[in-house]
């Protein structure tokens, strides 16, 4: 093997190729939180909210294990992130091109909330920055 071949395989297996086991773990929640419904609830495997609901159940089990402190990544992507993508694909067939536009105007419209929210405080906290007084050196305390 040349020398750039073997660099170039280390940066794939490095930086890219990212699958541990909490990434299956994961993925096999997922399943276990959706065969049940799908057999005793509501046979969601023959409609058309397949997709939808495989999204949700990735989006669900990968959001639990952020939550509990794993780490599951697929190609150092989120795996909750990939369920609210495969969700948001699911939505096309049930309800077209609204399915799609609602819900993401409705996160890209919280992330500038949020954004605003933050940018407000830092300025507020800059503001009662700047009104305290100087000490006896000419610097602000805290």
């Amino acid at each position: 093997m040349g020398k750039k071949f073997k660099k170039f395989l280390e940066f794939v297996v490095d930086k890219i190729w990212t699958i541990n086991l909490t990434t299956f773990a994961t993925v096999a929640l997922g399943a276990f939180l959706l065969v049940p419904i799908d057999l005793y609830v509501f046979p969601l495997m023959d409609t058309k909210f397949e997709t939808l609901a495989i999204g949700l159940a990735l989006a669900i089990s990968g959001s639990i294990a952020e939550w509990r402190g794993y780490a599951p990544r697929f190609l150092k992507i989120p795996i909750w992130l990939y369920g609210m993508g495969v969700s948001l694909i699911g939505l096309f067939p049930a309800w077209s091109w609204a399915g799609i536009l609602i819900p993401t105007g409705g996160v890209l419209g919280l992330a500038v909330l949020i954004l605003l929210i933050l940018y407000i405080q830092e300025t507020l906290a800059w503001n009662r920055a700047r009104a305290l007084p100087k000490n006896s050196e000419g610097e602000r305390p805290g």
